[in-house]
C-alpha cells in the first residue's frame, strides 16, 4: 500500500511465526520506521492510523484469525492516540474524528456493546452511549444520530461536535434523519 506520507511512505507486511503477516512502516528508502507489530493497520489518515495487535491462530480448516484483538489508533511516533484496547470496529468519522464500536452484529445491528466517539486531536474521548442495541449512526456534517433500542425502547440521539453537546434526546421515534444544518426529520 502506498501512502502519502512524507518520509513515511510505505506500508508493508512480513511473515510472522510461519502463519500470518504483521504490519509496519518504512520509509522510501527502505529504512524501517515503525517495526511490524500489528496484525492490521491502515494507511496514515493524516498523522494517525488505526491499528490492530492481536494473536494469529490457524483454526482447524487452515484459515487464519485474530484472537485477543486490541484496536487503537497511533501517531507517526507510535503515541496511543485512542488506547489500543477495544475489541471491535474502529473507523474515521472525519480528520479528527473516530468511531469505536465494542460488542457484536446479530443479523447486521449491533448487540449489547458501546459506540465511543473519540476527538483524536485532544487525545479523549468526547462522546459515549451503552448497553441496547445500536440499530444504526450517521455522521455528517458534524453531526451524529443514533437509534438505540433497550428494553423494547427506541432512544434517538443527535449529538453536535461543534459545541460538544446533545442537541436532542427522545424516547419513543423509531428513526431519525439529517436533513440540513440544524434540522433533523423523526419518525415516531
Amino acid at each position: 500500500m502506498v501512502s502519502m506520507l512524507g518520509k513515511i511512505d510505505l506500508q508493508y507486511y512480513h511473515e510472522c511465526c510461519y502463519i500470518a503477516g504483521m504490519w509496519g512502516w518504512i520509509d522510501i528508502e527502505g529504512n524501517e520506521i515503525i517495526a511490524p507489530k500489528y496484525v492490521y493497520a491502515t494507511n496514515f489518515d493524516g498523522d494517525y492510523a488505526i491499528v490492530c495487535k492481536g494473536q494469529w491462530t490457524i483454526d482447524n480448516q487452515g484459515k487464519y484469525w485474530c484472537k485477543n484483538e486490541q484496536w487503537g489508533v497511533i501517531d507517526k511516533n507510535e503515541n496511543e492516540i485512542v488506547p489500543l484496547k477495544y475489541d471491535d470496529e474502529i473507523h474515521f468519522l472525519s480528520e479528527d474524528k473516530v468511531a469505536v464500536k465494542n460488542g457484536h452484529y446479530e443479523k447486521d445491528t449491533w448487540i449489547e456493546g458501546t459506540l465511543r466517539i473519540f476527538d483524536i486531536k485532544l487525545g479523549k474521548e468526547i462522546f459515549e452511549i451503552e448497553e441496547g442495541t445500536l440499530k444504526y449512526s450517521e455522521y455528517k456534517d458534524e453531526y451524529i444520530t443514533i437509534c438505540n433500542e433497550r428494553e423494547n425502547e427506541s432512544e434517538v440521539y443527535v449529538y453536535d461536535f461543534r459545541e460538544n453537546k446533545y442537541l436532542f434526546k427522545g424516547e419513543g421515534y423509531e428513526d431519525i434523519e439529517i436533513i440540513g444544518r440544524d434540522k433533523f426529520k423523526l419518525e415516531k
